[in-house]
């Protein structure tokens, strides 16, 4: 599924994202490790470090556990509660969260595919992003 979102809202995420990065960065917040959206540090740089980690825990033969996450442009799936005070904790204002929190929370999704449009919308209901509402549809909006 392609989400197509509003060009506003799309420079509203990229903007918030880029600034609470500064902000962490500049409080010391972010691990040694996290390389992304960072200024430099390089993926090849951060490839190599995650190769030799596991050749060590491999020679050494400690159990290891490795956890990778890109979440890069996906405001609408991240926890809204780890969302928020992930931000808060930089100092983000608050009307800037709650901004970023509603619009997500009421968005409706339409769904096109190649026999038209889904005659009725899902629209995901939750307060936390995880249970949705779907609702069943049975007429397509043909289009000619």
């Amino acid at each position: 599924t392609i989400r197509l979102q509003e060009a506003e809202f799309n420079f509203f995420c990229k903007y918030l994202g880029r600034w609470a990065m500064k902000k962490a960065e500049d409080y010391g917040h972010l691990a040694k490790e996290q390389y992304g959206s960072r200024k430099r540090h390089t993926a090849i740089k951060q490839a190599l470090n995650k190769r030799l980690t596991m050749d060590m825990a491999m020679l050494q033969k400690i159990s290891t556990v490795f956890c990778s996450q890109d979440a890069m442009s996906c405001y609408d799936r991240i926890s809204h509660a780890a969302l928020a005070l992930g931000l808060r904790r930089q100092n983000i204002p608050e009307t800037a969260i709650e901004g970023l929190i509603v619009t997500i929370q009421k968005m409706v999704y339409k769904v096109q595919t190649m026999f038209g449009k889904l005659a009725v919308s899902i629209v995901e209901t939750s307060r936390q992003g995880r249970t949705k509402e779907f609702h069943k549809a049975t007429e397509w909006d043909h289009q000619d």
